[in-house]
């Protein structure tokens, strides 16, 4: 489990860095295409051996992607529990489209994180038909 997470902090790392001297258009553009990619496994049925390559990875781009300059330098230093925390929940959202997760039954559970002020929260529970 440590190798993932520091896999997962080497490549926000490289995400963060290449995201800095992005345009805010841009970084829609960005976020669109890994939502593309997550889509594109919700329609092809969720294969459930793909998780790890076809989900974590834009995942973790969507979260750099949408978060502000600030946020994105955080997530490589003092708030790396955020970053992996966002990243759980995507995949955790776009599953739920194919393979409905027990957790999302609970009212609570879903106005949390459906409720958050974050556009990508609000994007993947839209995608996944929580509100």
């Amino acid at each position: 489990m440590r190798i993932k997470k520091l896999g997962h902090f080497a490549y926000a790392v490289c995400i963060a860095a290449s995201l800095n001297g992005c345009s805010e258009q841009s970084n829609n553009e960005i976020s669109d295409e890994y939502l593309s990619q997550l889509d594109l496994w919700v329609d092809q049925g969720g294969e459930i051996n793909e998780i790890q390559t076809e989900l974590v990875e834009p995942c973790g781009k969507l979260v750099m992607a949408k978060g502000s300059t600030a946020d994105r330098a955080a997530y490589i230093s003092t708030r790396q529990e955020d970053f992996h925390m966002m990243v759980d929940i995507c995949v955790k959202l776009t599953v739920h489209r194919v393979y409905p997760q027990p957790e999302f039954e609970n009212p609570k559970i879903v106005a949390t994180i459906c409720g958050a002020k974050d556009e990508l929260l609000t994007n993947l529970c839209d995608r996944s038909s929580l509100k």
